[in-house]
């Protein structure tokens, strides 16, 4: 039975590793930096010793931070004498992922850049949108087939990252907007269930306005994409913009008012509505 390695066992980390479990098809081992996660996975001690037992490697951390560690830092997976496929399906900024592939090519790595769309629920069911770059994309479909319901391809990697956070970047401004309106409805004395209503039945209903209606009126924000990730996001996209010669007025406008709150990061995305309190 072939042997897959994951790294990362957060949010969404998590739920992938045991659809790999689920598919009884691959046999398991993962590293995750805070210890105590629960899964029926064979647990290394750091990405070296991960890197050396596998055939495949999945990374699904934080940021390009996060990443710089697992597969360059101390024990990292570069520090190993063997060679597995990585698969990098963090959401990090496409220069970070550009040079990541360029230094495990040298070290004679294969690497495959597969940012997701989608959040804990997707994740789940095995419905992600996966979204794959790379020379060696071939060899990670199976994988792709048992986290999500479509693989879109790109011809090179830093591309699948740059429409990763163009897609988070409509998914914040929809949000903020959404946050907004909501936030000067009841200023007016609208009601904020008769508001959302509305939305929900016009020409400006999305899936944020639809998914996020429960977690707006009762103002509850269980993390299901956390606020701190989006705002990572943000913050990669408008410097992913700047350098491209491209506008990112909305992107930057948006940035800051999540970068505002600095006490809701843990909270999902959607806590964005507790900025725009007076």
């Amino acid at each position: 039975m072939e042997k897959i390695g994951f790294i990362g066992l957060g949010k969404m980390g998590l739920p992938m590793s045991r659809r790999i479990l689920e598919s009884k098809s691959y046999e398991l081992f993962v590293y995750n930096r805070t210890p105590g996660k629960e899964l029926d996975a064979q647990v290394v001690a750091n990405p070296a010793e991960l890197a050396s037992v596998v055939d495949r490697l999945v990374v699904m951390v934080s940021d390009d931070d996060a990443c710089e560690a697992v597969l360059f830092g101390e024990n990292g997976v570069a520090s190993s004498d063997a060679r597995p496929l990585v698969i990098n399906m963090s959401t990090i900024s496409p220069k970070a992922s550009m040079d990541f592939e360029q230094r495990m090519d040298k070290m004679g790595f294969g690497y495959v850049e597969a940012p997701v769309l989608g959040s804990v629920g997707p994740a789940t069911q095995g419905t992600l949108v996966v979204l794959a770059a790379g020379k060696e994309v071939e060899r990670a479909r199976d994988l792709f087939e048992i986290f999500g319901r479509v693989t879109y391809e790109f011809p090179q990697v830093g591309k699948a990252a740059e429409v990763k956070l163009l897609i988070n970047t409509n998914l914040g401004v929809q949000m903020a907007i959404l946050a907004e309106t909501l936030s000067a409805a009841e200023k007016l004395g609208i009601s904020p269930e008769r508001f959302l209503e509305v939305v929900n039945d016009s020409a400006v209903k999305t899936v944020v306005s639809q998914f996020k209606k429960d977690n707006l009126l009762k103002d509850e924000f269980p993390a299901a994409f956390p606020y701190k990730h989006l705002l990572k996001d943000l913050r990669y996209s408008v410097g992913m913009s700047s350098d491209a010669g491209a506008r990112a007025d909305l992107a930057s406008a948006t940035r800051d008012i999540y970068a505002g709150s600095e006490e809701l990061f843990d909270l999902d995305f959607s806590a964005v509505k507790r900025a725009y309190r007076t």
